[in-house]
């Protein structure tokens, strides 16, 4: 009877492990969100293929974020204008949600001269780096 009861508080602790580190996935992207969503609120944030490049043309882009899903020639072609750092942790469909479309994948945040730009930037890879462990420890 030991080895029974020993065997199924490992089953339920394994199932509250799962628990915890999905709700702190779900959590961490939410954070991510959220962070994307002042960004744009702000008038820091453009979106969409044509509008990034445009951004990355005129060398206004201090970032860049691009869904997992995206098409990979449309990044290279991206890569291609100019050198900035690329965010990659969401998915298009989270991206979109965030900004009230369907689905968003490539996105840009604006240079400004001011010290918010920088603090929004590390903001945004510190929680894209901590949401990209979650997603490989999956």
């Amino acid at each position: 009877m030991q080895g029974k009861f020993v065997f199924t508080s490992i089953i339920k602790e394994d199932s509250y492990s799962r628990k915890l580190f999905t709700s702190s996935r779900n959590l961490t992207g939410e954070q991510f969100n959220a962070t994307i969503g002042f960004c744009r609120r702000s008038g820091l944030l453009v979106w969409g293929f044509e509008k990034v490049r445009a951004t990355l043309l005129k060398e206004k882009a201090f970032l860049r974020i691009e869904a997992l899903d995206g098409s990979d020639g449309e990044k290279l072609k991206l890569d291609s204008i100019t050198i900035v750092p690329v965010l990659q942790s969401l998915y298009a469909y989270e991206m979109a949600a965030t900004l009230g479309r369907k689905r968003i994948v490539h996105c840009a945040l604006l240079k400004r001269d001011n010290k918010s730009v920088i603090g929004l930037a590390s903001s945004l890879k510190e929680k894209s780096f901590r949401l990209a462990k979650f997603r490989m420890a999956a």
